[in-house]
This record gives structure tokens, C-alpha cells and sequence, in this order.
């Protein structure tokens, strides 16, 4: 089970209303600079809910001209790319 530390520990109750919905309370919102809109990313761990401000959440916005590239490095050379298709339709998966 993962611990946090005990210095940046912020606690209360909050009461879940419909549809899911949860406050985050001010205080709590205001520490983490969470503004009304925002993106938070929201991890289940065992029993526990964590929620991310964006800035710590663990993914990249990546460009059009990135993930062109990311593509491109992807792609099989085509002679490969060829002989794994002739590979594949020879086999019988059935």
C-alpha cells in the first residue's frame, strides 16, 4: 500500500451527491491551484481515490508534427513489411 507523507496530509468529509458528483474542498483546491474546468486525473488505488492536479498526471500532449515522426519510426520497411503480411496469410487461424 502506498503512504503519503504525513507533512502534506489535508483531511475532512465530503458527502458524494448524484450522478457521482464530489466537492473538492476549497482549501484543498486552493493548495493544489485547481481552478473550475480543470482536468484532474483520477487513479483508483485498492480502496483509495487519488486525484492528480494535470501538472503531476503522468502523459504528454504530443504535436501533429510528433506523432507524424512517432508514426513514421513505427512503420515496417516495406520489403518487411511484406514478407510478415505473406507470413501471416499462409497462416491458418482459424
Amino acid at each position: 500500500m502506498q503512504s503519503f507523507p504525513q507533512q502534506n496530509t489535508m483531511e475532512t468529509w465530503a458527502k458524494l451527491l448524484s450522478k457521482g458528483l464530489l466537492t473538492i474542498p476549497k482549501p484543498m483546491r486552493k493548495k493544489l491551484n485547481l481552478q473550475e474546468g480543470e482536468v484532474v486525473k483520477i487513479r483508483m488505488i485498492g480502496k483509495r481515490l487519488v486525484i492528480e492536479p494535470r501538472e503531476l498526471a503522468d502523459y504528454k500532449i504530443i504535436s501533429d508534427e510528433e506523432l507524424k515522426v512517432m508514426i513514421e519510426m513505427d512503420t515496417l520497411p516495406s520489403q518487411l513489411a511484406k514478407a510478415t503480411e505473406n507470413y501471416w496469410s499462409r497462416l491458418d487461424l482459424r
